[in-house]
């Protein structure tokens, strides 16, 4: 019973992922919607640190570190 549980939770949880997909892509440009989906790899970091008790390791930080510089970049600047 409890698989049954989980399994039903995860395709909860992936339905209410895409109404509310569907709702960015609505309100925002493709291109900045993709932009801040890669936010979501900094956010699984922070709750498998928290949740899980995973160690976060030097390369986590550094590739965390470039997206964020890639999103401040295409932010900033001009669109072309």
């Amino acid at each position: 019973m409890g698989y049954l549980l989980r399994f039903g939770l995860v395709i909860l949880a992936l339905g209410v992922y895409a109404v509310l997909w569907q709702i960015i892509l609505k309100r925002f440009p493709l291109s900045r919607a993709y932009l801040y989906k890669s936010m979501t790899v900094i956010f699984s970091l922070a709750f498998a640190f928290f949740f899980f008790g995973e160690q976060i390791t030097v390369q986590n930080i550094l590739g965390a570190v470039l997206i964020i510089c890639g999103i401040i970049v295409n932010s900033t600047g001009r669109n072309v």
